[in-house]
């Protein structure tokens, strides 16, 4: 739900940009979520649908391809806006 959540929201809508620390967690959680079966109970069924049928199908192509950005990308460093000094 997470990794749907910022793919959806943050990198759909260009709130994460390329080199974000933010887009290194998003590549994390797909590199290894992606092969887990998402349980049906949290399943958007229109977008698992497309997942089985336009991506599951070469899934290994999608892992290398987000491997090789996420491994040759350079990401800013973390910035915490929680601490008001």
């Amino acid at each position: 739900m997470i990794l749907f959540f910022i793919q959806r929201t943050m990198l759909k809508e260009g709130w994460i940009q390329d080199g974000d620390h933010e887009l290194g967690v998003a590549r994390g959680i797909f590199l290894q979520t992606c092969s887990s079966e998402i349980p049906e109970k949290y399943r958007l069924e229109k977008f698992h649908d497309d997942w089985l049928q336009q991506y599951q199908p070469n899934l290994s192509h999608w892992i290398d391809f987000v491997r090789s950005k996420h491994l040759n990308s350079k990401y800013r460093p973390f910035v915490d806006h929680s601490d008001p000094e």
